[in-house]
């Protein structure tokens, strides 16, 4: 009764010699930041990424406050990493990921 769902993949790979944490100088940078399940600006910034993005779709997923939340506490999971991009300050994008086999 199972049916594939497909999607995009990408792996991300941490250059060393990139200057991506930490703070950038140039707003055109991007800062990296790893979410902790606590952080509530993280949590104001990816609800207002996910609604813009989810804006034009059918069938996105909606949650409240209290189900975010939930969400976030999934995160340390082993082998799973949950980062905010911000540039100049702005979150832009986030990306959860987690190796699975």
């Amino acid at each position: 009764g199972f049916v594939g769902w497909s999607g995009q993949q990408s792996i991300l790979r941490v250059d060393p010699a990139a200057s991506l944490r930490g703070g950038a100088t140039d707003p055109g940078d991007l800062t990296l930041e790893p979410v902790a399940s606590e952080n509530e600006r993280a949590l104001q910034s990816i609800k207002a990424i996910h609604a813009a993005y989810a804006a034009s779709r059918s069938g996105t997923v909606m949650r409240d406050d209290s189900l975010w939340r939930a969400c976030f506490h999934l995160t340390p999971a082993p082998f799973e990493e949950f980062w905010l991009a911000r540039r100049g300050g702005l979150a832009v994008a986030y990306a959860r990921a987690a190796i699975l086999d």
